[in-house]
C-alpha cells in the first residue's frame, strides 16, 4: 500500500489592501452643496409625475392539436420570461 502524499496548498498568501476615502459630510451632496439644494435624481422637474401606463398582458398566438397539445411559434415567448410564464400559466390543464 502506497503511503499517503501531503497535501500541499498553492494558495498564495492573503492580502488585504485599505483605501482611505474622504469624510463624509452628512449636510454635502456629491459636489459639496447643501443636500437641501441638491433635487432627487429620480423626479425630472420639467414633466410632472405620470402614473404608468396600464398593464395588459401579451396574447401570445397559439393552435391546439387533435390530441390535445398546445402549440405556440411566437417569437416573444422566447424573449420575454414574464410573457412566456404568464402564457403557461393561461394554457395550462387543471387537474380535476
Amino acid at each position: 500500500m502506497p503511503a499517503p502524499s501531503a497535501h500541499v496548498s498553492t494558495r498564495l498568501p492573503f492580502t488585504t489592501t485599505m483605501i482611505k476615502l474622504p469624510d463624509d459630510d452628512a449636510d454635502a451632496g456629491p459636489s459639496g452643496a447643501s443636500s437641501s439644494q441638491v433635487e432627487p435624481l429620480a423626479v425630472d422637474p420639467g414633466h410632472p409625475e405620470e402614473p404608468p401606463p396600464e398593464f395588459t398582458p401579451y396574447e401570445a398566438e397559439y393552435f391546439t392539436t387533435s390530441s390535445g397539445n398546445i402549440i405556440s411559434h411566437d417569437p416573444h415567448l422566447n424573449t420575454d420570461g414574464e410573457a412566456l410564464y404568464r402564457f403557461l400559466l393561461a394554457t395550462q390543464d387543471v387537474p380535476l
